[in-house]
């Protein structure tokens, strides 16, 4: 009886942890293309499945279809409706691991190594940005939660469920790193049924780039086995950083300076709950075909990121949501450490306090965020700006410490989208530490957008809500006195080895150098 109070006073803690994450997070970077997009949609028109307008939806329709269409529903009108969203898909995801790791090891860990895949700080962009912690999240964690159906013999509804699962590109690393579990368990049966889902995005995604080759194109055009190669070794390496690396370990300090009374409380709270129902664990948790299947997940994501020659994997940014193919093998060694206070050690070191003081770091951004946007509506001055040059300054990412985190203004279509009832998408550029400038012309060369410079050109700077006219010598100046860092590598001479051996590996990245 007292057992079963415990249990359920850290579900309650750890309940009420979750929504304080998520309240007054907002919603982040495509987020708002996707609202101005299902703006102009009836929502009938939503469920009118058309790759050539969808895009690169297509390859994400389970999220479309359940999840993108809150879009069309809530706008920008009722933000805190899509934090209730993202509170959703967590509690479900938690749930979806915990019933995973529950077939193999005990209750309260496989809670840790639950919560440890769907909150660690690594990918926080999956935690925080809505569109990601559909995709990258829920889908992902229902597949984990399709292989316990399957393993307990629940077959029809476990195969429906992967079959859904499997319509989105973030699922194939973890369907088929869990079909190798059957395998080697010689179910052929079970094997056979997570070989078919994989099998079937494969299908699926060739037969629609081959129907409609104007979508979005996921696999490098120029791919050769040199190339796939060198794609592989860098993947591999910076995933070790951003997960286990320096690149982390400056994630995971930064990120405790936003510790504050609310979030330490909560903190000790999850901890204490996690110390007083945790038991000693004298027997070894160790699965050999779950581990080498969770090995296989990883190294399939690193197989496909490699693939596409993009998804370059650091913690920093939107984009670390690719690390999170790595966290759930992470989560299963955390979980093999037998001592239990080393455990909740560690936990409380890498997970608890990191994970619930970053949400102050993304609150405090959103907060910001809206100022902002609040400021370029009611700019007289810069509303009055329709075909002439608009350069934009500042604001470019969040500051997580001294590196550059959550994006605004350095994605050029939400630059674009914000701005759009003021002036011409091709008129408009931001100002970021990698832009250049080539006689008239002013260069983003990570979205190659190129605006041509004209005799009257606008500069407007986010941070003071000052809009002035401004010169070509003016913007020179200007690109030079930006920093952003953006990884730790970008700290160090540009003739270090590192940095030779980034560039050499993957040389698309020289414009951060």
């Amino acid at each position: 009886m007292i057992g079963n109070i415990k249990t359920i006073a850290l579900y309650i803690i750890l309940i009420t942890t979750c929504f304080f994450l998520f309240y007054n997070t907002g919603i982040h970077g495509d987020d708002y293309t996707a609202v101005k997009y299902f703006n102009n949609k009836k929502f009938a028109e939503i469920f009118i499945i058309n790759p050539l307008d969808l895009g690169i939806w297509i390859y994400v329709l389970p999220a479309y279809l359940f999840f993108y269409i809150f879009y069309n529903i809530f706008g920008t009108d009722f933000i805190f409706g899509y934090e209730l969203l993202k509170f959703t898909i967590h509690i479900f995801s938690t749930f979806f691991l915990y019933k995973f790791f529950y077939n193999f090891i005990t209750q309260i860990r496989s809670i840790i190594a639950s919560l440890f895949f769907v909150f660690f700080i690594s990918h926080d962009s999956t935690t925080y940005w809505y569109m990601a912690s559909a995709y990258m999240l829920f889908f992902p964690s229902l597949v984990f939660y399709s292989f316990h159906l399957i393993y307990n013999n629940f077959l029809f509804r476990g195969s429906i469920l992967l079959a859904i699962c499997s319509l989105c590109y973030s699922t194939p690393p973890i369907i088929f790193g869990l079909s190798i579990f059957f395998l080697l368990k010689k179910e052929f049966l079970k094997f056979f049924i997570f070989l078919s889902a994989g099998l079937f995005f494969v299908l699926y995604y060739f037969t629609i780039s081959n129907w409609f080759p104007v979508t979005e194109n996921r696999i490098d055009d120029n791919l050769t086995l040199v190339i796939l190669l060198k794609n592989f070794i860098f993947q591999f390496l910076s995933s070790l950083d951003s997960t286990v690396g320096l690149n982390i370990i400056y994630k995971l300090y930064y990120s405790l300076s936003y510790l504050n009374v609310t979030s330490i409380s909560l903190s000790i709270l999850v901890v204490v709950g996690f110390f007083i129902n945790l038991k000693k664990n004298n027997k070894s948790d160790f699965n050999f075909q779950l581990f080498i299947s969770l090995l296989a997940i990883y190294l399939s994501s690193l197989m496909m990121f490699s693939l596409t020659g993009m998804y370059t994997q650091s913690s920093f940014n939107l984009g670390n949501r690719v690390t999170i193919y790595f966290c759930i093998f992470l989560g299963y060694i955390l979980i093999l450490i037998k001592n239990k206070n080393v455990l909740i050690f560690i936990v409380s070191l890498i997970l608890v306090f990191p994970s619930i003081s970053i949400s102050q770091h993304w609150k405090q951004w959103n907060s910001k965020q809206i100022i902002i946007y609040e400021n370029i509506n009611k700019n007289y001055e810069l509303n009055k700006i329709t075909d002439e040059i608009l350069v934009v300054e500042k604001n470019n990412y969040s500051k997580l410490g001294p590196f550059s985190h959550i994006e605004l203004f350095s994605m050029n279509w939400h630059l674009e989208t914000v701005f759009d009832n003021i002036i011409n998408s091709k008129n408009i550029i931001s100002l970021t530490s990698y832009t250049k400038i080539y006689d008239n012309e002013i260069i983003d060369p990570k979205s190659n957008k190129v605006v041509v410079l004209n005799d009257l050109v606008y500069m407007y700077d986010t941070e003071l809500d000052i809009v002035k006219k401004i010169t070509k010598q003016d913007i020179v100046k200007k690109l030079d006195e930006i920093e952003e860092v953006r990884h730790w590598s970008q700290l160090l001479n540009k003739d270090n080895l590192i940095i030779k051996l980034i560039l050499f590996l993957n040389p698309r990245l020289s414009y951060l150098f």
